[in-house]
């Protein structure tokens, strides 16, 4: 009998049917001839050693052989690709897509006109007033400041005249003297400083776009525009006009002045006229410009 298994080579028992170590029968073989069973390339484990079986311990060895040289070749090509992404040159980053609306120009924000200068001191401001009224002609001499009721302006063009601009009242009204000596003495009076109780002077005021209403019958009208002429009492009192009495009447310079003046906006532009003619005398003085 052969003292080793022909299935898995562990050593036979003597008499031994059975393998004790894989269970497979154990065959009669003639001494000195091999096992027909047997492979030829199975050889008998050397003395001292225990022989490797396919099962139990000797699988679990195969397995970790197995997985260390998958572990192995793991690392190695770990090893491979990191050496080469360092020989390899930095790649540009592509630049940014970008989108439609950054892309666009950005607009131009619309032009807008220079301001336009404040006007300085009194002459400048009351030329854009004036303009504002409707005046055409050119400032000259004026009272701004003088009223808070308005001022008057020596308007200058083909002629001269006073102008009266009624800022109370939005109006403008264009003066005329009926006697410019009465004119001529009011500014005699001004000039001497002497206080006057009783003074008096005719004025004939031409209002464009006035309204019908009270006073309507009092002067005249040409379309839309009244002229009225009024006598007008006052008083001198150290360079102050304090005004009086106001008379008008009926037609443009009528021969006797016995109405009188029941709207309060013609009450204002003649008591604009008195007070500011002493100021107006003396701008007018200043630019050298002559009026009376």
């Amino acid at each position: 009998m052969s003292k080793f298994c022909t299935h898995c080579g562990a050593p036979l028992k003597e008499g031994a049917k059975f393998c004790s170590h894989c269970g497979a029968g154990v065959q009669d073989v003639k001494n000195g001839e091999n096992s027909s069973a047997r492979t030829q390339n199975q050889v008998p484990p050397l003395q001292g050693t225990k022989p490797v079986s396919s099962g139990g311990s000797n699988g679990s060895m195969a397995l970790k052989i197995g997985a260390a040289f998958v572990v192995a070749v793991a690392i190695g090509f770990g090893t491979i690709q990191f050496m080469d992404s360092r020989n390899k040159p930095a790649e540009t980053p592509a630049p940014a897509v970008q989108t439609e609306q950054a892309a666009e120009t950005p607009k131009e924000a619309p032009e807008t006109e220079p301001a336009k200068p404040v006007p300085q001191g009194p002459m400048e401001i009351s030329r854009q007033i004036a303009r504002e009224y409707g005046v055409k002609g050119t400032v000259e001499a004026t009272t701004y400041g003088h009223n808070d009721n308005g001022f008057l302006i020596v308007e200058g063009g083909k002629g001269r005249r006073i102008t009266l601009i009624d800022t109370k009242n939005h109006r403008v009204a264009y003066v005329g003297f009926r006697h410019q000596d009465e004119l001529r003495d009011f500014y005699s009076m001004f000039q001497s400083g002497v206080n006057e109780p009783n003074g008096m002077i005719t004025v004939d005021f031409t209002i464009d776009h006035d309204t019908h209403d009270k006073d309507e019958k009092n002067g005249d009208w040409i379309g839309d525009t009244h002229r009225i002429s009024v006598f007008c009492d006052y008083k001198y009192q150290d360079g102050v006009v304090e005004p009086g009495m106001l008379y008008s009447g009926v037609g443009f310079r009528p021969g006797h002045y016995h109405g009188y003046l029941y709207e309060q906006k013609n009450v204002d532009m003649c008591n604009l006229l008195l007070e500011d003619l002493p100021a107006l005398f003396v701008d007018a003085d200043k630019h050298k410009v002559s009026f009376y």
